[in-house]
């Protein structure tokens, strides 16, 4: 998963090789994006998608 540290209502999600944004977040998940932002960033498997800001990643099992 990847978080752009200046919006809570996205997520990029790495899905089959490619990393795809999803938007529209109610409320409470954007408190979990919040929630992520502080988690440790991890390196991310494949080069983040490039949107003018380093996304912030954390990897899930």
């Amino acid at each position: 998963m990847a978080v752009d540290p200046r919006y809570h209502d996205r997520a990029w999600f790495l899905i089959e090789g490619r990393w795809e944004l999803r938007k529209g977040f109610d409320v409470s998940l954007q408190g979990r994006i919040r929630d992520v932002l502080r988690l440790p960033a991890a390196p991310p498997p494949i080069p983040r998608p490039r949107v003018g800001v380093d996304l912030h990643v954390v990897l899930f099992n």
